[in-house]
């Protein structure tokens, strides 16, 4: 494919990247519930947490691609190799989620799939993480800050009974991350990728280690895999999977108190394929568990699932 340039800023969520000339979909699930909007002391607009969600996110983008567009303007020019960075791509498709973190009920969700590179910066909306890489667009190399946002379950989830506990708000944490993209390992097209992201807010610290492997199944055909364990300091297990003595008193569940901190591992596999010189159809289905003190809560073991399985479909264009 040959190099194309690379436009203006564009929406993108469970980012489709590309290292080395290789594009690998990574991403995590979009938990789900609902939001109310006032319009009138008597009139309530109601919309699923997912719009809630990309309405947040985009805010936080736009702030992104402002503050990338006044760094990039102060910055030095790339050299002549950077510029000859993979194409940008936006795709819309759906996405089939968890409603809630725990939950046993999915949902649909719109998906957004995308990347943008800003000057010698790309910026990258992984899910509910956005992450912003401030080296060469076409370096091995992607280090920057972070954003996330971990989605609210209140009394518009679909269980009786989970509705009861105290809401959980939209939590926001911001960090870094860090990820290395290797090229050619049997194949000129294979690229191994490992990477790290810490993020926290309100309510904890998040922390993910993944490793990854993309290679050319056939002319047009890209396939990726990968795997990650993540870990949440003990205060966010507290707030969105442990059952203290409120909210036993409130739900009638048995109580639970995790020492360990809310823990998932999780496997992928995702493949993108060109329909045309443009055009991209993209796939991708991760499998996920709770595991550890997480797993053993009540809130998960008896109202909802270990399971955290995730399923996108994508249609799209590079540029």
């Amino acid at each position: 494919m040959k190099p194309r340039t690379n436009n203006g800023p564009r929406w993108l969520i469970f980012a489709w990247t590309r290292c080395s000339r290789a594009r690998s979909l990574n991403g995590i699930r979009f938990p789900q519930s609902t939001f109310e909007i006032s319009t009138t002391p008597k009139v309530k607009l109601k919309t699923t947490s997912a719009l809630h969600l990309y309405l947040t996110a985009s805010m936080a983008v736009a702030a992104l691609i402002a503050g990338g567009v006044l760094t990039c303007g102060m910055t030095p020019a790339c050299p002549q190799s950077a510029k000859q960075a993979p194409p940008n791509v936006q795709a819309l498709g759906v996405a089939l989620v968890p409603e809630f973190e725990g939950s046993s009920n999915r949902s649909v969700a719109p998906a957004l799939v995308g990347r943008l590179v800003i000057g010698c910066t790309t910026l990258r909306l992984l899910g509910n993480s956005a992450q912003w890489s401030l080296l060469p667009a076409n370096s091995p190399w992607a280090l920057g800050p972070v954003l996330s946002l971990r989605s609210p379950r209140d009394e518009d989830v679909k269980d009786a009974v989970v509705k009861r506990p105290r809401p959980i708000d939209v939590n926001a944490g911001a960090g870094l991350f860090a990820k290395h993209c290797w090229s050619g390992l049997v194949n000129p097209s294979d690229n191994p990728t490992a990477g790290f992201e810490l993020a926290g807010g309100k309510s904890g610290a998040q922390a993910r280690v993944s490793l990854g492997y993309q290679t050319q199944a056939a002319p047009g055909l890209r396939v990726n895999t990968s795997t990650h364990v993540e870990g949440e300091s003990a205060k966010y297990q507290q707030t969105h999977v442990d059952v203290d003595a409120d909210n036993v008193a409130r739900s009638g569940l048995p109580r639970s108190s995790g020492e360990r901190g809310d823990d998932e591992v999780g496997l992928a596999m995702g493949a993108s394929y060109e329909v045309s010189r443009d055009g991209l159809l993209i796939g991708r289905l991760q499998v996920a568990r709770l595991v550890g003190d997480a797993g053993d809560s009540p809130m998960v073991t008896l109202r909802g699932d270990r399971n955290q399985n995730t399923l996108v479909l994508a249609v799209g264009r590079s540029f």
